[in-house]
């Protein structure tokens, strides 16, 4: 018999259509706990919606199969499955967690998880903006539903997030402040 553990990559949270930080690892073992190299390993999203960099892959030298994980376009819970092929009596089962919407900051336009100007989202969800632009970006609302939070971005440079939680129903307009011929979604 062989055994299929968890190694790393359980429980993360990430955001929508971004590859999680750690890679999903499992060793597979047999009875006496010694790896077992060559073996088939099948991956699959049990639950939730998002993409694996590969469904069938062979554990290496070490006993060691690994797959990275793209989280889709909605928030909520991902399982993600790993048997040896053939078997589903052996398996390790990993929960991640996708937590925030993500809209991406580009050179020429802001681009929400399911594309277009309008980004929905139930309040107190967590609206994140992550600058892949060379360029500088400051956020700020130009108009926001009476008693609603102000969008309020310190300047982001390539790479850096800023993340925001609507506190009530209604309508968010903002503007890139440093570029302002960038659109950004409502």
């Amino acid at each position: 018999a062989r055994g299929v553990e968890i190694l790393g990559g359980d429980e993360q949270t990430g955001s929508t259509l971004e590859t999680f930080g750690r890679p999903l690892r499992v060793v597979v073992a047999d009875r006496q706990g010694f790896a077992i190299p060559g073996v088939r390993v099948r991956w699959e999203i049990d639950r939730g919606v998002g993409a694996l960099s590969t469904t069938l892959d062979t554990t290496g030298p070490l006993g060691i199969s690994e797959v990275l994980l793209t989280a889709g376009s909605v928030l909520g819970p991902i399982e993600v499955d790993a048997y040896v092929d053939g078997s589903n009596e052996y398996k390790a089962e990993f929960d991640l967690l996708v937590t925030a919407h993500q809209i991406q900051i580009l050179a020429d336009r802001f681009l929400a998880p399911l594309g277009g100007d309008t980004l929905f989202v139930v309040a107190g969800d967590t609206v994140e903006w992550l600058n892949r632009d060379v360029q500088n970006h400051l956020l700020r609302s130009v108009e926001e539903p009476t008693g609603g939070v102000v969008i309020r971005s310190d300047t982001l440079r390539n790479s850096d997030r800023y993340r925001f939680v609507p506190n009530l129903p209604g309508t968010w307009v903002y503007e890139d402040q440093i570029n302002s011929g960038v659109t950004a979604p409502r």
